[in-house]
């Protein structure tokens, strides 16, 4: 507060105008430096991790649902694939993005075969960087259905159709609503 005081004291003395032009960035830059403060003075605490002996042989699927809209997108939700397993390193998780392109008009545009394409490449990548036994990365990306109420193709049902889609494939083997997937998990 005295912070956030001061900086608006100091622009009252140019008039009026600059000392309403300075409350927001005042508090907020005052608001910053006390976070910053405390953040020094905190101890560091560790978040527990799981232990993997007690997960046995089960395996683990994180799931990173994804809009794909370019290929800026696409990297970068592979980066961030890749930045989830970085954070873990357990060996009973899998790892893999559930993609989708946005709502159209068609069921497919120009240029997304290439990158489904991409989006192969770019995980057999991850796979080579990262070897072990089984695959660590995986790509699913469900086709555009005809949305009739709305006239439009998208994914089905989008994000809880994703997720019973997934179920679906690693329960029953059914992909019938995905257009990509690299390998079977």
């Amino acid at each position: 507060v005295i912070i956030a005081l001061l900086l608006i004291w100091l622009a009252a003395t140019e008039g009026i105008a600059p000392l309403v032009l300075a409350l927001i960035p005042a508090w907020s830059i005052a608001g910053m430096l006390c976070v910053r403060a405390f953040m020094v003075k905190a101890p560091i605490r560790y978040i527990p991790r799981i232990d993997e002996k007690e997960l046995g042989q089960e395996l683990t699927l994180v799931v990173i649902p994804a809009l794909i809209t370019d290929e800026k997108a696409l990297r970068a939700v592979m980066d961030q694939m890749e930045k989830h397993m970085l954070a873990a390193r357990l060996n009973c998780c899998r790892y893999a993005v559930l993609g989708a392109f946005a709502d159209a008009d068609k069921p497919e545009l120009k240029g997304e075969k290439e990158l489904l394409r991409l989006a192969e490449k770019l995980t057999q990548e991850l796979n080579k960087k990262y070897p072990s036994e089984d695959k660590l990365f995986y790509y699913l990306h469900r086709r555009r259905e005809l949305n009739e109420a709305d006239g439009i193709y998208m994914g089905r049902e989008r994000k809880r159709g994703a997720v019973c889609d997934l179920v679906a494939l690693l329960s029953e083997g059914k992909c019938e609503s995905f257009c990509t997937v690299t390998d079977m998990l």
